[in-house]
């Protein structure tokens, strides 16, 4: 009969053996967690990576509880991306003194890489990529002015969730289309009407052709680019 200590403080998150059962002098009998403080590793794209540091703060939510919201630390930037997927590791640490965070839970963290100020912000399902906007940041939209749609190139900046930067190329107000985009020519003509909201709602070629074009006006707010 031996009396066996964990070299720290914790819980036990696993327990190998039962008394009286025959263990091996190199085997582990338990697992010791200490979940005051946890770590959250996250695979991002090398194009975030670059822009990542130690000590940026990083909002935490988990999908099995939606109503929670923590903030912590990037505390680790791997120095290595992946040759394969092309991503690298980052460590965000969160104050747990509640036990809530659990180790094991799959999390989201939200990062702020950077933030501009009175911006316009356009829909993101209102861009129409071209061959050349992954190089030059360059698409274009459909401006809804007179009753006619004109198309505008535009020079694309930061995106949050479903919103995109518009650095140049389109104004604060200006009604552009976010439906059927694709199908539409520069000058044909289109009605529009308002939702039940009193904002910009449908756009459709006249005399309308299948399912009407929903449209929406950019808006000027803040833009802050999350990985």
């Amino acid at each position: 009969r031996s009396i066996v200590r964990a070299p720290i403080d914790g819980m036990v998150a696993l327990l190998a053996f039962q008394a009286g059962d025959m263990v091996a002098a190199a085997a582990p009998i338990c697992s010791v967690v200490r979940a005051e403080r946890v770590r959250l590793s996250l695979r991002v794209t090398e194009v975030d990576y670059v822009r990542l540091r130690e000590g940026m703060a990083a909002t935490i939510s988990l999908p099995a509880m939606p109503e929670l919201s923590r903030v912590g630390v990037v505390t680790l930037v791997s120095p290595v991306l992946d040759r394969l997927t092309r991503t690298a590791t980052v460590e965000v640490t969160v104050d747990n003194a509640d036990l809530v965070l659990r180790p094991g839970m799959t999390g989201r963290a939200e990062i702020e890489l950077a933030r501009r100020p009175a911006v316009v912000l356009a829909p993101a399902r209102s861009i129409v990529m071209l061959p050349e906007t992954d190089e030059t940041r360059r698409a274009a939209v459909f401006v809804v002015a007179g009753g006619v749609a004109h198309r505008r190139e535009v020079t694309l900046g930061l995106r949050m969730d479903e919103v995109i930067e518009i650095i140049d190329g389109l104004g604060d107000g200006e009604v552009v289309v976010v439906e059927g985009q694709h199908l539409l020519r520069d000058g044909v003509d289109v009605r529009t009407a308002e939702d039940d909201r009193g904002v910009a709602g449908l756009a459709a070629p006249t005399p309308p052709v299948g399912t009407p074009e929903v449209a929406a006006s950019p808006s000027e707010g803040t833009a802050a680019e999350t990985p």
